[in-house]
């Protein structure tokens, strides 16, 4: 089980691979699912001149259990 606060370093996979980030802040918010409300890191993700990334980027992934799953998410 993860114990992830604002101003952890995580790392996560997506689509566009390994990436290191940063956790902003953690909110609770909306689903897709009518009357059901999850928590969400809200990270950064800083930019990587090698990856083509010139700036850094700010947007947030669902925390539940399932989704931190999903993403491999750990602690750096």
């Amino acid at each position: 089980m993860l114990n992830i606060k604002a101003g952890d370093k995580i790392v996560y996979t997506s689509a566009a691979g390994r990436r290191p980030a940063t956790v902003r802040s953690i909110t609770i918010g909306a689903t897709a699912k009518p009357d059901h409300s999850i928590a969400w890191l809200n990270i950064t993700v800083p930019a990587d001149i090698k990856m083509g990334r010139r700036f850094d980027s700010s947007f947030s992934i669902p925390a539940d259990a399932d989704s931190l799953k999903m993403f491999q998410v750990e602690l750096a």
